[in-house]
């Protein structure tokens, strides 16, 4: 047997050199993968894009014929014809389909092949099927994650699958974290196994048996609405994190004209590109959804947004430039300025009052709540706020510190990106949708670092929390290396910092495969609060710039957490600490 495509032959020599000799469901996907490449797209990228969640079989068909070449059309017809391997159903449906010997069996939702015979059901009780012996059982709530801040791969573990692949698990094991906070009739859950070897099955979804009453969530926040200036409003998911249940129905008004625009939510849990609505800023458009058993009219309305011009008190020539991604075509911001007069501090800086915004600067909320947990008065001291001696508006001095240690002062107003719910674009407080109320010294203090830095672009690409700790404090940082440094040495470092009052944060490796049903995110900056021991245990205390989103399950996704430091030295890379 002769197979020419470099990319198709190890898989080819893996599957003869097998026990089984079998072209199984997972080996089908690196086969569709291997001919879904292309210039500019690897076999690895490829098979990153077929696995998606919720991608079709006629999806993943596609893509695959798109890169098919004609001698990897002939390998194919080698490997169904003369290879003398035997095929899953499945597998060998997708390969006759392929090269055009056969309808391609589309059933089965939106897996990439037909779900195990056995099938998996849910209900308020809890989740039962089978997959494979052993397997472990991820899941992911589609219904609840809007309100999280979750990606659809975001799953978590719920259990485990027996000797013959069978699993019960009940409703109380699998609720209470972000991935499956609830278990609800109605409730849409995205479902996989995954192997020893990390390979995982197809996803599968299943819709919770029951009365279903509870309608599909609708994330504001993850909406936006612009004025183009010719009489319409633009309406866009300008997040990867699901706005609604996937196949929501949603219907926006113009609530001053009247005119109203029908959508149905994409698998993702997104809006289709480009909506259109009639209308101009100052308008407020409202938001109906649907799940298909509750609001089915579509009469209740879930939110309202407002399109947002700039505040006539804004000044916007002393303001620091958004990220590129929220510039519009012709350079000007996408999102308007609005003017916040909440008090600068509400009883003094806390860590739980650190917010991250729609920005990738996770590195610069994490340190500012560490050094906000150890030092608050660094933070009092490093804003005053003052008159405009020409104007007489309010602003804030921020006082901040150069690598070597020189002080400089930047100064900035109150005026905040804005998005249409109401809540700055970037870093927040509690009480973000109010600007009479929110507490300011957050955004403040990010927004005077972004003007230092030279725009919020410059520091939303990724950066050091060490150089964030040392431009507040002026003080040099230590590093401590997991890769090097012993867990010993690094719990007996942080438990030290803890007692001395100084900031420390801690950084994850780049590697998200390590991440999967954690609770901690790979690429990702942590505020680290110190360490304890308890029940013979040791432990280092975290917290997620977020404000959400964290190991273990308390219920209270607030980003508190803490693990053992065993675990710790797994999932981190990296200690800063303020010396």
């Amino acid at each position: 047997m002769r197979i020419a495509d470099r990319q198709l032959r190890p898989i080819a020599d893996r599957v003869a050199q097998s026990s089984t000799k079998q072209v199984n469901d997972g080996t089908v996907i690196e086969i569709l993968a291997a001919v879904a490449d292309r210039s500019g797209r690897s076999a690895a990228k490829a098979l990153t894009d077929l696995q998606k969640p919720g991608i079709t079989r006629t999806e993943q068909l596609t893509a695959a014929k798109n890169g098919l070449s004609a001698s990897e059309r002939t390998d194919i017809e080698t490997l169904l014809d003369h290879s003398g391997f035997t095929f899953s159903t499945g597998a060998k449906n997708f390969l006759e389909a392929l090269v055009g010997r056969a309808q391609l069996d589309t059933g089965g939702g939106g897996a990439p092949l037909p779900p195990p015979p056995a099938g998996v059901t849910a209900d308020a009780q809890g989740i039962r099927g089978t997959l494979e012996a052993g397997m472990v059982i991820e899941a992911i709530n589609l219904s609840s994650a809007p309100d999280q801040r979750l990606h659809l791969t975001d799953t978590k573990e719920i259990g485990r699958a027996d000797a013959r692949g069978q699993f019960t698990i009940d409703k109380n094991s699998v609720t209470g974290t972000d991935a499956m906070q609830r278990l609800s009739a109605g409730d849409v859950i995205r479902l996989r196994g995954r192997r020893a070897d990390g390979s995982t099955t197809d996803w599968i979804e299943l819709k919770v048996g029951g009365r279903d009453v509870s309608n599909a969530q609708f994330n504001p926040v993850r909406l936006t609405l612009t004025d183009d200036g010719v009489g319409r409003i633009g309406l866009a998911h300008n997040t990867a994190r699901p706005l609604t249940e996937p196949g929501a129905k949603l219907r926006f008004i113009n609530l001053r004209t009247g005119d109203q625009l029908d959508a149905t939510a994409t698998k993702d849990g997104s809006i289709p590109a480009n909506l259109r609505l009639p209308g101009k800023a100052g308008d407020q458009v409202g938001v109906a959804v649907s799940d298909g058993t509750n609001n089915t009219d579509l009469k209740t309305l879930t939110t309202t947004l407002t399109v947002l011009g700039n505040s006539s008190a804004v000044d916007p020539a002393d303001d620091p430039l958004p990220h590129k991604d929220e510039l519009k075509a012709d350079g000007t911001p996408m999102y308007p300025l609005r003017r916040y007069t909440g008090p600068l501090f509400v009883n003094g800086p806390q860590s739980s009052d650190v917010r991250q915004g729609a920005i990738g600067n996770c590195y610069f909320p994490a340190a500012v709540a560490a050094v906000a947990h150890q030092l608050p008065k660094v933070i009092e001291d490093a804003i005053t706020e003052v008159r405009n001696p020409q104007t007489g508006e309010r602003e804030f001095q921020v006082r901040l510190y150069s690598p070597s240690g020189r002080m400089e002062m930047v100064t900035v107003d109150a005026d905040l990106y804005t998005r249409s719910w109401g809540g700055p674009y970037y870093g927040t407080t509690p009480n973000a949708t109010d600007v009479d109320k929110m507490e300011l010294w957050f955004p403040i203090l990010e927004k005077a670092y972004a003007k230092w830095k030279g725009s919020y672009d410059r520091i939303g690409n990724g950066g050091s929390p060490a150089s964030v700790l040392t431009a507040l404090t002026g003080k040099a940082t230590r590093s401590y290396d997991t890769g090097y440094d012993n867990a010993d040495d690094i719990f007996r470092a942080v438990k030290t910092a803890g007692d001395q009052k100084l900031p420390m944060t801690a950084g994850t490796h780049d590697d998200k495969k390590l991440y999967t049903n954690t609770g901690v995110y790979g690429d990702h900056a942590y505020s680290v609060l110190g360490a304890e021991e308890s029940g013979g245990k040791k432990f280092i205390l975290l917290r997620n710039p977020w404000g959400e989103s964290e190991a273990g399950n308390d219920g209270k996704n607030d980003g508190f957490f803490k693990l053992e430091v065993a675990t710790f030295m797994k999932l981190y890379s990296d200690v800063a600490i303020s010396r």
